[in-house]
């Protein structure tokens, strides 16, 4: 008779009289073979399966490895450059739109041992002269402002000093007066009636794809004496800043202490009965006094 391991085949539960369940446990020993031939059979499966995966590849698999890959070769596509350029470290593009014969003080900006500064200014690309003379004296007024900006330590200086002398900083005058003049008086550049028609320019005539474009080349001198009129004018455009702002706390003080004096002097002595006309009155005119403060206080440079 052979020996089945308790874990592998089921327990028969205990006979019931009658007979039944022993027919079909006790006396069918062949069930029991059968048992454990499928319990052996699913623990073989399980083992050549995890060998498999943990092994080396299948059959089908080793004749995909055996195959010869495909070489793969890096192509690089190199342009040769003209046999003019190469060895030359200035672009093609460049050369060929400036034009030669630009003056020494384009691109460059010179500091002079006395504390003056010579910054150099360009227009943009334009395809008529006009438009490239606006252009010019838009981005003059701009290098202008720039400059003040940084002297006077102020984002808004220019306008600053042009609130309290307007004349002197008007962009005609400050066009006139920092744009250094020529010293030739030749054939004018600029057309008649523009601020800088006597003044030192470089024009030129750019190729570009779209066509030739106008362009024009300037130069501003803010010397010594320009720097002490400046500061002297910030100092100015400061003190009157400070005033309004001091006039302005001032005002809101006594504002105050004016409110708290109507408002005890309308209960006292007074029975609760007078009526409501002077607490309205009171309140309209704070709301007077705090909205005229806020404006105030928007208007006036805080420097």
């Amino acid at each position: 008779m052979l020996f089945s391991p308790p874990s592998l085949l089921p327990v028969a539960p205990a006979p019931r009289a009658g007979g039944g369940v022993a027919r079909r446990w006790g006396a069918a020993p062949w069930m029991h073979v059968l048992g454990l031939l499928a319990s052996c059979t699913g623990i073989g499966l399980t083992l050549a399966t995890h060998a498999q995966a943990k092994g080396g590849p299948s059959a089908g698999q080793e004749q995909l490895l055996e195959r010869p890959l495909p070489s793969v070769t890096e192509t690089t596509e190199t342009t040769a450059l003209p046999e003019e350029t190469q060895g030359s470290d200035t672009p093609v593009i460049r050369a060929s739109l400036i034009p030669p014969g630009r003056p020494f003080w384009v691109e460059k900006e010179f500091s002079l041992p006395d504390g003056s500064l010579q910054v150099w200014v360009v227009s943009d690309p334009a395809p008529e002269l006009a438009q490239c003379e606006e252009l010019l004296e838009e981005n003059l007024e701009q290098a202008i402002a720039d400059y003040l900006q940084e002297f006077c330590a102020h984002p808004d200086a220019l306008a600053y000093l042009r609130w309290v002398a307007p004349q002197k900083y008007d962009r005609d005058t400050l066009l006139r007066r920092l744009v250094p003049q020529k010293w030739n008086c030749g054939e004018p550049v600029i057309t008649p009636g523009r601020p800088l028609l006597s003044a030192e320019l470089y024009r030129e005539t750019l190729q570009l794809s779209v066509g030739p474009m106008e362009q024009m080349h300037a130069q501003l001198q803010f010397d010594t004496a320009f720097q002490d009129e400046a500061r002297h004018d910030w100092r100015q455009v400061t003190a009157f800043c400070r005033l309004l702002q001091m006039l302005l706390l001032g005002g809101g003080l006594l504002g105050g202490l004016g409110l708290v004096y109507g408002v005890l002097s309308t209960r006292v002595g007074r029975p609760a009965s007078t009526g409501w006309a002077a607490p309205m009155v009171l309140a309209a005119g704070s709301c007077f006094l705090l909205a005229a403060g806020v404006l105030l206080a928007r208007w006036i440079p805080w420097i």
